[in-house]
Formats: structure tokens, C-alpha cells, sequence
């Protein structure tokens, strides 16, 4: 097995992707986190939109979460994308689709006017709409974890957190997504891949729109 680093920042939902399915397959890995607010010259010339996560497989970079993903399922056991190149396609397609959620929990934690949270919260819903009518259940596909959950997963527990910084409830009339966010909240390769003070830092990035 290569030496696995994993380049990382506390709140990153990206990074939080490759930490729980390196967590959940029980691989063994170091992470080290630099400040996206100074990123220093070498972690820029390993990435090359100066984003993280960035996975160094003895020394040599991958980077691009979703890339990461599918790498690790490929060399780590077991596999969690299906075998049958059609059913691995639609696994793909929603992979794709789950950034839409990525995008729309930080837009709702940094809208700095009640106009702008309600505008954010109001797209982040037609995202989540998209979803619930293909959750199968309790995973997303059914029985099995699959790799949309690990890719998903970090939306949906920063979305369950918002909900309660905020008083909101952004699963309503979601059935679906509410349990399937439920199961991946509590599941613990996504709670025991959390700094420590994880829910400070997010109260912190919350802004409060006046």
C-alpha cells in the first residue's frame, strides 16, 4: 500500500469526502492542513487551482475531490462504484450533480443579507428536490454504500448543521433526504473525520444576515 497524505483545511467539505472513505474502508493516512488564506508555494505547484483536497500517493499529487474518490475506490477494498458500466455511469451522473449541494450549503453559510440567505436557501432546495426523488434508500442506491454517499455525505451534514444554527428546517417535505442525511450524520467515518472543534469553526464561517 502506498504512503497516503492528504492536504487539507478544518471546514473543507471536499476534503471531508476523502477523509471519511479513506475512514470507512479503514486506510491508513496523514493529513496535513495548510492556510487557504496564505497557501504556500509548494502546495500551489501541486494544485493547480489552489484548491484542496490534494492526495499525495507516495509524493505524487492527485487532486480534484471527486478524482480522489474514485481513485481511492479503486485501489482500496472494497469497491464501492458498481462493476456494469451503465449502473456506474448513473453512479457518476449524480457524483457530478452532488457538487450542485456543495455549492449550496456555503452559499447559504456566507449570505450576508437576509435576501441573499433566502435567495440561497431557495436553490440549495431545488437541489435537494433533484435528490429526493432518486433516493432509493436508506443509501442513496439502496442496501449498499455507494460512492454518491461519501460524495454527497459532506453537503448533507453541513446542511443538517445550518439547520440547526438557524433555525431552519431544509429537509422539509423531503423525506427521503432527511433519513438518508441522518444516516450519513451519524455514520462514524464522517464524525470522527471532524476537527475537534468543528462546529465553532462552523459557527464562525455562518454569517449572521442582518
Amino acid at each position: 500500500m502506498p504512503t497516503l497524505e492528504l492536504i487539507s483545511h478544518p471546514l473543507c467539505p471536499f476534503v471531508h469526502r476523502a477523509s471519511a472513505l479513506l475512514t470507512e474502508k479503514g486506510v491508513s493516512f496523514t493529513q496535513r492542513a495548510i492556510d487557504l488564506q496564505a497557501k504556500p508555494e509548494w502546495f500551489l505547484a501541486i494544485s493547480p487551482r489552489g484548491k484542496v483536497p490534494v492526495l499525495l500517493v507516495d509524493g505524487v499529487p492527485i487532486f480534484e475531490s471527486a478524482v480522489i474518490l474514485e481513485y481511492l475506490d479503486e485501489t482500496t477494498a472494497p469497491p464501492l462504484m458498481p462493476a456494469d458500466p451503465l449502473t456506474r455511469a448513473r453512479h457518476r451522473m449524480w457524483i457530478e450533480l452532488s457538487s450542485d449541494l456543495m455549492a449550496g450549503h456555503y452559499k447559504i453559510a456566507v449570505a450576508a443579507t437576509p435576501a441573499e440567505r433566502t435567495s440561497a436557501i431557495s436553490s440549495a432546495r431545488e437541489a435537494l428536490q433533484r435528490f429526493e426523488q432518486a433516493v432509493v434508500g436508506p443509501w442513496f442506491f439502496g442496501e449498499e454504500l455507494g460512492l454518491i454517499d461519501f460524495a454527497a455525505g459532506p453537503a448533507l451534514f453541513r446542511f443538517e448543521r445550518l439547520g440547526e444554527e438557524l433555525g431552519i428546517d431544509l429537509y422539509e417535505g423531503l423525506p427521503r433526504i432527511a433519513a438518508w442525511s441522518h444516516r450519513i450524520s451519524k455514520r462514524p467515518a464522517f464524525t470522527q473525520t471532524l476537527v475537534s472543534d468543528f462546529d465553532e469553526r462552523f459557527r464562525a464561517l455562518v454569517k449572521r444576515a442582518a
